[in-house]
């Protein structure tokens, strides 16, 4: 039985319709939550940012010209929240001598992030960092598996199996919370005794 070239005509119309429809229902959703999403030019941003902390800034061009800062008012922002807004844009901050880069944070490994020897809590949770840990109790190697969820795909962590240490690069506030865990794992193996018979 052949089906008539109307009917095949009409069906595809319908989809095409139905599809539109979906369609115009996604963007009106995006659209919406682009509306209650602040959008702010990065400039003016940096230019606060600037006038608050006394840094001044070197901008990667692949860096977008606009980010979101929610609800966030930008002349507010200090540097710490001026941080967590770039993290929660997909960038980085990788501070120098002299000036502040922002970068896409798929970049940051390429730069150099400040070495910390300890804690810090002057530097601020978003801030990317290169941090040092030694494992006294514990194979640095096999705890490489257990923390690397706790890293974010830009960041790093590798083991140095003769000194027995481990290397991060990540968020400050990330480091911190890698080391409270190692601390928790690395410590004495427990042994205990066998009853003499």
């Amino acid at each position: 039985m052949k089906t008539p070239i109307a009917i095949v005509l009409l069906s595809v119309t319908l989809i095409g319709f139905a599809a539109s429809a979906l369609a115009g229902e996604g963007h009106s959703a995006t659209q919406k939550a682009q509306a209650t999403h602040e959008m702010v030019e990065l400039g003016e941003l940096l230019d606060t940012v600037a006038r608050n902390s006394g840094k001044e800034f070197l901008v990667d061009r692949r860096v977008p010209a606009e980010v979101v800062v929610g609800t966030l008012k930008a002349r507010d922002l200090d540097y710490a929240m001026f941080l967590t807004v770039l993290r929660n844009n997909g960038l980085a901050a990788i501070p120098s001598d002299k000036t502040v880069k922002v970068i896409p944070v798929g970049n940051v490994r390429q730069y150099a992030p400040p070495m910390l020897r300890e804690n810090d809590a002057a530097v601020p949770d978003d801030e990317w960092v290169t941090r040092v840990i030694k494992v006294e109790n514990t194979n640095a190697v096999k705890l490489v598996s257990l923390l690397r969820p706790m890293i974010q795909q830009a960041g790093h962590l590798a083991a140095d199996s003769d000194a027995n240490k481990l290397v991060i690069v990540a968020p400050y506030g990330v480091t911190v919370r890698v080391a409270e865990v190692v601390d928790e794992i690395d410590v004495p193996a427990v042994r205990t005794q066998t009853p003499q018979q």
